[in-house]
């Protein structure tokens, strides 16, 4: 049986869903034998049947005794919202289990393959690179508490992020920007600056196959002024303003009262100020946050090396005139970097955060 080939269908299934199952890791579960695929699950979400459940109710309790259940996660084997799934892998009577990756989950971490190879079920784990990656951000919530925070750039090849007085400037093309629209999907919150809103006034949601596919945004904002006419009001899951003191209590009483969410950081534009805002959205039980910025709010996560990785998107085209980005910004935090996908005229660069910036 190739055990790579539907290991590797399991990942590809489990990619669709993330960013949309909220506090839980994205995971699919496929039953297969020697004759072909019997059933697969895909987790939809917190408080519901895991992908393994998913599966086996698929099967329509066809005789398993010969199956492989491949799953890109170890199963559990504690009781939450659900019941354990290494309980019902036991009495579905499949032969074996092929994994991806074990659950960093302290409540799991190795007991649901102790559980399974106990009740005399073979286990193989598999941790194929595709889901080392999948599992990328839920690992970094487990060993490090923290939220992950991942960056976009994008600017012409004359390394120019707007136009002239910050005014919106088109820089990548419809391929490029469908990838961004996907990215704002796999995320649990976007993170954008007054700046930006103002200038672009874009929709901020993730636009998809048809769909439009709302998601929390934070606003970063002095004053907490922003237009209630702007798109986003009407086009995201919720808003919250991050403002500063000086937001005048009048506005943010106006702005509760339209049901928009507002909370002050107390700390000057710096490392403190930074801090405070990953740990607040981290604290709401968000573990991953994508971020589009002004030139300002770029500048200053660059220069602090908060991002754990830079997504650079790169024109072909050039625009002379305009806010300069230089390429100097993501030193000395951001030392890694590779080419990693050509959108006809555009290209993308991913710059990994050096170890030394975690020291």
């Amino acid at each position: 049986m190739d055990d790579i080939r539907y290991l590797t269908h399991a990942v590809r299934l489990a990619q669709q869903q993330l960013g949309q199952t909220g506090q839980n890791p994205t995971v699919a579960a496929i039953l297969a034998n020697e004759k072909g695929l019997i059933s697969y699950g895909v987790h939809p979400g917190a408080g519901q049947p895991h992908a393994e459940i998913i599966a086996f109710q698929r099967a329509k309790q066809k005789d398993l005794s010969s199956a492989t259940l491949y799953v890109t996660l170890e199963p559990c084997s504690h009781t939450g919202r659900t019941p354990p799934c290494t309980r019902a892998i036991i009495q579905s009577g499949v032969a074996r289990v092929v994994l991806g990756h074990i659950d960093p989950n302290p409540q799991v971490a190795g007991q649901g393959v102790a559980a399974l190879k106990a009740a005399g079920i073979e286990c193989l784990i598999a941790p194929l690179p595709d889901i080392i990656e999948l599992y990328r951000t839920y690992r970094h919530h487990h060993q490090h508490h923290q939220l992950w925070v991942d960056l976009k750039i994008a600017h012409t090849q004359d390394h120019l992020l707007a136009g002239p007085q910050g005014k919106p400037l088109s820089i990548t093309g419809p391929d490029t920007n469908l990838w961004t629209q996907l990215q704002r999907a796999q995320h649990e919150a976007l993170l954008t600056s007054s700046a930006t809103l103002r200038a672009d006034n874009p929709a901020f949601n993730a636009r998809l196959h048809g769909q439009h596919i709302k998601k929390p945004l934070f606003v970063i904002t002095q004053f907490a002024d922003l237009p209630l006419t702007l798109k986003c009001f009407e086009t995201t899951a919720s808003i919250t303003l991050l403002h500063s003191k000086q937001a005048p209590q009048a506005r943010l009483n106006q702005l509760r009262q339209h049901g928009i969410q507002c909370y002050c950081i107390p700390h000057p534009w710096g490392k403190a100020y930074w801090s405070s805002v990953f740990e607040y959205i981290y604290q709401l039980g968000f573990r991953t946050l994508w971020c589009e910025l002004g030139a300002h709010g770029l500048s200053s996560c660059l220069a602090l090396g908060l991002a754990h990785r830079v997504y650079r998107l790169i024109s072909s085209h050039c625009a002379q005139h305009g806010l300069h980005f230089s390429i100097d910004d993501l030193a000395p935090h951001y030392i890694q970097s590779h080419l990693v996908q050509s959108f006809n005229d555009d290209q993308l660069w991913v710059h990994e955060r050096s170890p030394i910036a975690d020291l």
